[in-house]
């Protein structure tokens, strides 16, 4: 008896991160994408590192209401200096010495550094299709950016921002480690550490961070909020879930798309232009994960190991 399905014989399709997953993966962009527009409102009223520490005290009180082990503690602790002391840090003052597109491209070189990572430490293997995937996306990241003329502004920009992509691919390893725990339990229990970090290095670096209070308007209250609710506890709770469940190589090219909803949000709240060459690179990124994330059922893994 014929088959009644239209593509009987050809090998089914098969989603590598399933639905809901691949759901969570494209708001998680949206919410990170967004969050770069929100930063720079931020940083317009408070020194970045003084923003930073804010936003982790505040995110450090949910840590009375989820006890962690001391095996965790630990592996927290060495993840908050990957996070709270370098990350974090060099990307928001990076943020002051280059442009936004020469940032969003530059912020993009957390994938390779991630699959290199990944395949060193738990031997992850990236197929054929997937690294055409992932240089496709790339291509449509710097045709949004305007491919621009990094070193225009100065190279310290450039060096904090290659760092900051570094240790974050980084972190996306450690987060490995960190074994079954509540999302909001790692994130609570990561800003205890790091609020202080970079407390101390605010006021290492930062002239009277605290004079900086005066000037806060509600805007600025917002963009801290917004960091801490959607940016902290929904967007790394996400993302926790994900990298826990796949493959790094699998989850980290949809940061990919984060720099077209940093746009779109900068259009909507900024009354930037959007302009061809954006839905141009906008099509070509959404191309290059398609490669990605839909591929061949004999050829997925499953979520239950690298």
């Amino acid at each position: 008896m014929p088959s009644s399905s239209p593509i009987a014989g050809r090998t089914p399709l098969r989603l590598s991160l399933g639905w809901r997953d691949l759901g969570l993966a494209i708001l998680l962009s949206a919410i990170w994408g967004v969050s770069i527009t929100i930063s720079k409102v931020g940083v317009n009223e408070l020194p970045p590192l003084f923003m930073l520490a804010v936003r982790f005290f505040i995110v450090a009180l949910a840590a009375f209401f989820y006890p962690v082990s001391g095996l965790q503690l630990k592996r927290l602790f060495r993840l908050s200096i990957t996070l709270g002391v370098i990350h974090f840090p060099c990307m928001f003052i990076g943020l002051r010495y280059v442009d936004a597109s020469a940032a969003a491209v530059l912020q993009q070189l957390q994938l390779p550094f991630a699959a290199l990572l990944a395949a060193f430490v738990f031997g992850e293997r990236l197929r054929a299709r997937a690294i055409a995937g992932i240089a496709l996306a790339f291509v449509g990241v710097v045709v949004i950016a305007g491919t621009p003329d990094i070193f225009a502004a100065g190279r310290t920009g450039l060096v904090l921002m290659i760092v900051a992509a570094f240790f974050w691919a980084l972190a996306s390893i450690q987060m490995k480690s960190l074994g079954r725990i509540s999302p909001f339990a790692a994130n609570a229990w990561l800003a205890v550490f790091a609020a202080p970090e970079l407390l101390i290095e605010s006021w290492m670096f930062e002239q009277s961070p605290l004079s900086s209070l005066s000037g806060l308007t509600v805007t600025g209250v917002g963009a801290i909020l917004y960091l801490v609710v959607m940016t902290t506890f929904v967007g790394y709770g996400i993302w926790f879930k994900l990298v826990q469940a796949h493959p790094v190589s699998v989850v980290m090219p949809f940061t990919l798309t984060n720099p077209m909803f940093g746009i779109l949000s900068s259009a909507v709240m900024l009354g930037e232009q959007i302009t061809l060459q954006f839905a141009m690179g906008a099509a070509v990124t959404l191309c290059g994960l398609a490669l990605i994330v839909v591929a061949p059922a004999k050829l997925v893994r499953t979520a239950s190991g690298p």
